[in-house]
């Protein structure tokens, strides 16, 4: 599922991670410190660095609602409809962290410390852990239409990921403290103090520029402040940095799960036949191939996931869990925490609290409410589908009346032989061949034309209604056998004969099976079909010369006897 070339970039990961611009590198043991020597804050003391705060978009109640989406949409997985929303929010949200490391992997060439670099390094690192654990735990999102929009996600939380460590370990300078002359002498720490004349010093930094960021937002840092804890943030690198390099070798090798058709599952089984000087590991290697497809043609449910990428994702759920312990035990850590620029009572804060909560309540109530909606729907579609076929009946009758084409209702047997029968230009020879070729072709037009017309001949003259003619007879039969199942449907809502045969002795059931339109099979069954009987069985039969086994398996289903003999010849056409 992860693209081919997430493994690019989480491979980088390895290199980048000790990349800093060493030109800018200062006196700090920078390398010491990515190679997990000990830090010595003694070197930083009275120094200070430039930065900017923590923003809004990245403090605490961001982030744990942010933690809270993701373990809900792995936990809900199987209630897609539930965790739609939040799953959503999950992805733009951490999507646009992702977006945001970039920017700041650029814009940290300045040398500008900007504590958002952390706020996106929490956001990106959960989601790098938990994309495919999303996506291997629900069938429903792993076979739907939205499915490669984790593997792009998953690649550009990866990119984000891989900026965010880059940024964090490129050198910042540092400089001496700025004070204020007086008898209480203030430490200088934002811009703005310098309309004070008491500060006679500045600090070199301030005049550096940073895009995404006003002048008046950089403050002073203590220089210790990004490195002290260092070691807990190089543990959640660690671990998202081997998981990740997992899902992408995983995501390389085996692109993903899918259903296959039967024509994709039927070549599978004919690569994978048994070869001469195959070694043994690739003949169970083939043999296991073919059950896999054999399997899934004959459940018609394909296996997905196996045991051990189930395993891996649930491991993977649990270093998201303890990356996120990691990440805000630094985050939290110093003096009490990085310095934020919104309060927890701030609207930017608990305002998407309340969003989520209210797209959640409101997905609860349209669930609710749903079944009683769709029945309505069926009850007003069903409505006005009967209004507009009296309609058409009385204008097809009009229309009849005035061209002079049915005539009054008769006792004596009419031209084809039916007693209380009634005649229409529809009867006429040179129509018989009409209604078939326009049934074996799939003109479900003029198919609905015919039907529609005899009817209302009928409603006019008073006839019985049927369609026991043997042209509609032919024309069912060929259009079941030609697959085209509108014009089988539409015979069928006339009241067309279900189980009547053609000049060969064949009805429609058999005609489809044998040339294995199981759509049409199944149309045919619910409305009634004889399966039990001989007709089901030349039906089987037929669906099983040419293979179609899902038809074969659903006749035997309904009770189609499997018989014995061969499916019976069709050279003779009953006259």
């Amino acid at each position: 599922m992860v693209p081919s070339s997430t493994l690019i970039f989480f491979l980088l990961l390895l290199t980048l991670t000790y990349a800093a611009d060493n030109e800018t590198l200062q006196k700090r043991d920078i390398d010491g410190l990515v190679s997990g020597t000990a830090y010595n804050s003694t070197e930083d003391i009275d120094k200070v660095i430039c930065g900017y705060q923590l923003s809004g978009n990245y403090c605490i109640l961001n982030r744990v609602l942010y933690y809270a989406l993701i373990i809900f949409s792995i936990i809900g997985y199987s209630h897609v409809w539930l965790i739609a929303g939040a799953l959503a929010s999950a992805l733009t949200y951490s999507g646009t962290a992702a977006v945001h490391a970039v920017i700041l992997c650029i814009a940290s060439e300045t040398g500008t410390f900007d504590i958002d670099i952390l706020g996106t390094w929490a956001i990106v690192s959960i989601a790098c852990l938990t994309v495919m654990p999303i996506f291997s735990f629900s069938p429903s999102i792993r076979e739907s239409v939205v499915s490669p929009i984790f593997g792009l996600w998953g690649t550009l939380v990866a990119i984000g990921a891989i900026c965010s460590i880059v940024s964090l370990n490129r050198g910042f300078p540092d400089e001496p403290p700025c004070l204020s002359t007086g008898k209480n002498p203030q430490l200088l720490i934002s811009p703005s103090q310098l309309a004070d004349p008491s500060f006679e010093c500045t600090y070199a930094c301030f005049s550096n520029r940073q895009i995404l960021r006003g002048p008046s937002e950089m403050i002073a840092l203590p220089a210790a402040l990004p490195f002290e804890h260092f070691p807990i943030w190089q543990g959640a690198a660690g671990v998202t940095g081997g998981v990740g390099i997992y899902w992408a070798v995983f995501g390389f090798c085996w692109p993903g799960f899918r259903k296959r058709t039967e024509a994709e599952l039927q070549k599978s089984i004919r690569a994978n036949k048994p070869r001469s000087g195959d070694l043994s590991k690739a003949r169970r290697a083939r043999a296991k191939a073919r059950k896999e497809a054999r399997l899934e043609l004959e459940t018609g449910e394909y296996p997905g996931p196996g045991k051990g990428l189930t395993c891996f994702s649930a491991l993977s759920t649990v270093g998201a869990f303890v990356v996120i312990i990691l990440n805000e035990m630094f985050l939290l850590h110093y003096g009490g925490g990085f310095p934020y620029n919104e309060q927890p009572y701030a609207i930017g804060q608990w305002g998407p609290w309340v969003g989520i909560l209210l797209a959640l309540l409101a997905a609860g109530l349209v669930r609710w409410r749903e079944p009683k909606w769709k029945e309505r729907q069926a009850i007003l579609e069903k409505e006005r589908k009967a209004f507009d076929e009296r309609k058409a009946l009385e204008k097809q009758a009009n229309l009849m009346l005035v061209g002079g084409t049915v005539s009054a209702p008769v006792n004596s047997a009419n031209q084809d032989g039916e007693e209380g029968g009634y005649k229409t230009k529809l009867f006429d020879d040179s129509f018989r061949g009409d209604i078939v070729r326009a049934a074996s072709t799939g003109d479900v037009v003029n198919v609905n034309k015919y039907l529609g017309e005899l009817r209302a001949a009928a409603a006019v003259a008073g006839a019985v209604f049927n369609l026991d003619k043997s042209e509609v007879k032919e024309a069912l039969v060929r259009a079941a056998g030609n697959g085209h199942f509108e014009v089988v449907k539409c015979f069928l809502e006339y009241g067309a004969e279900v189980d009547a045969v053609d000049g060969y002795g064949m009805n429609a059931l058999t005609r489809a099976a044998w040339a294995g339109h199981e759509d049409i099979v199944h149309l045919l069954v619910v409305k009634g079909a004889k399966v039990t009987g001989f007709g089901g069985q030349e039906a089987l039969a037929r669906a099983r010369v040419n293979q179609h086994t899902r038809i074969a398996r659903f006749l035997q289903a309904h009770g189609a006897p499997s018989g014995s003999s061969a499916p019976r010849s069709t050279r003779t056409r009953t006259q």
